[in-house]
């Protein structure tokens, strides 16, 4: 639960407050990545204008609350480029890739600032990048946690990989998750390709099979297991080329994606290779503006909650 608490930051931002059961694993990681930012902050180690900023993170036996600034909760990248599509008419099949282009880089920097800050952000998807103005902030940080400070929540080893479904949604995540084996930072170049073709072509590769897949366990508990064959057989019949509009894109951008989405992660590039990649790519078109983020999103549609 997130509430707007009519204070303002040192920085005249409004401040949220997110109450969270403090029973959860996804609250007690979320807590203690909060309280990592925090001293990372404090200390001058790390500062990223990309991550939701944290002001103060506690918890006890009754709660965990985390103190946010300047985070509209309502307001996440999936439901603006939804929102965009439902209230244009005509409705357009796909954003054009001036307005989506800038958007993924900027979550590609995101990317590596997670790795800079020593954090797995084992949850990276469209619900979990915020729209504020400007800016993109990466939040959800229930499914994060810090590999180098490896403990009974943390989401970075092969075995919790099949405890609490997986990290995060499975459509955004690689095929070492599904198998159990420790992760690491290339999860999330993974996840940011998978972003991008969601928002380019209306799906991800492979979310077509893994519905379907996943059907044929309506009628049964979906355990881990179940959970695990599904994925398995999805990545059985992934085929980056079939993704819709896929080979509209210009070569050197399909190339990249495919790096970004090699199954084997020692194949996949790191973040920093992806970004300076992509930065490449839209420097040759001459449209395109990277630091005009939300000049290139257009206005947030005003539907009484943004």
């Amino acid at each position: 639960v997130v509430y707007e608490t009519g204070l303002e930051s040192p920085s005249s931002f409004p401040i949220c407050l997110k109450v969270m059961d403090p029973h959860a694993a996804a609250a007690r990681r979320e807590v203690a990545i909060a309280k990592h930012l925090i001293d990372l902050r404090k200390t001058g180690g790390f500062k990223s204008k990309r991550f939701v900023r944290y002001l103060e993170a506690h918890i006890d036996e009754t709660a965990a609350v985390v103190l946010v600034e300047s985070a509209n909760f309502g307001a996440t990248l999936a439901q603006y480029w939804g929102i965009r599509r439902l209230w244009q008419r005509p409705r357009p099949t796909t954003l054009p890739l001036e307005h989506i282009l800038p958007a993924f880089i900027e979550i590609i920097r995101g990317a590596v600032d997670l790795e800079a800050a020593g954090i797995l952000h084992g949850g990276l998807s469209p619900g979990g990048i915020l729209y504020s103005g400007r800016d993109l902030l990466i939040s959800d940080f229930g499914h994060a946690c810090r590999p180098a400070e490896a403990h009974e929540d943390c989401c970075c080893g092969g075995a919790s990989a099949s405890v609490d479904w997986g990290l995060g949604d499975p459509l955004w995540q690689p095929p070492e998750v599904t198998d159990g084996t420790p992760t690491g930072p290339k999860n999330h170049v993974w996840s940011v390709a998978m972003i991008f073709l969601h928002v380019w072509g209306d799906e991800t590769p492979m979310n077509v099979a893994f519905e379907s897949m996943w059907r044929r366990h309506a009628g049964q508990n979906r355990t881990a297991a179940a959970w695990r064959e599904a994925r398995e057989e999805a990545f059985a019949n992934f085929d980056l080329t079939k993704v819709a509009k896929f080979e509209s894109l210009p070569l050197e951008l399909r190339e990249l994606l495919a790096r970004m989405l090699d199954s084997d992660p020692d194949a996949r590039c790191t973040a920093e290779e992806a970004l300076a990649a992509a930065v490449s790519i839209a420097e040759s078109q001459s449209a395109f503006q990277l630091d005009a983020i939300g000049e290139s999103f257009g206005p947030w549609p005003q539907l009484g909650y943004a």
